[in-house]
C-alpha cells in the first residue's frame, strides 16, 4: 500500500478545502442569482405598470387586477363561460346565422 507522506496529506487537505470552499461559493451564487432575477422581474413589472399608466390603462386597472387574480388562482377560461349559452350556440348551424354576416 502507498504510504501517506507529508506532501500527500497536505495535498489532500488542500484539495478537500478547495472543494468545500467552491461548494459553498456555488450555493451562495445560486441564491444570489435567484435574488438578482427576482429583483429584475420586479423592475420589469414596475416598468410595465408605468407604461400601462402612460397608455391610459390605469382606468381599467381594477378590472385587469381582478382578471389576473382569477388566472393566478388556476381557473381556466372555460370555467368563466356560461355553459347553457355555449350549449345552445353549438346547436345552431351556419344557415341560421349566416344571413347576419
Amino acid at each position: 500500500m502507498n504510504e501517506w507522506t507529508d506532501a500527500s496529506k497536505v495535498g489532500s487537505i488542500l484539495g478537500f478545502a478547495v472543494f468545500f470552499i467552491m461548494y459553498i461559493v456555488t450555493i451562495g451564487m445560486i441564491f444570489f442569482d435567484i435574488s438578482w432575477t427576482s429583483r429584475e422581474f420586479d423592475m420589469e413589472i414596475a416598468k410595465d405598470r408605468q407604461k400601462m399608466t402612460e397608455l391610459g390603462m390605469d382606468k381599467k386597472m381594477p378590472e385587469l387586477e381582478a382578471e389576473l387574480a382569477i388566472r393566478l388562482s388556476g381557473k381556466k377560461e372555460d370555467d368563466l363561460v356560461d355553459d347553457q349559452l355555449m350549449g345552445e350556440a353549438q346547436k345552431i348551424d351556419r344557415s341560421s346565422f349566416g344571413k347576419y354576416m
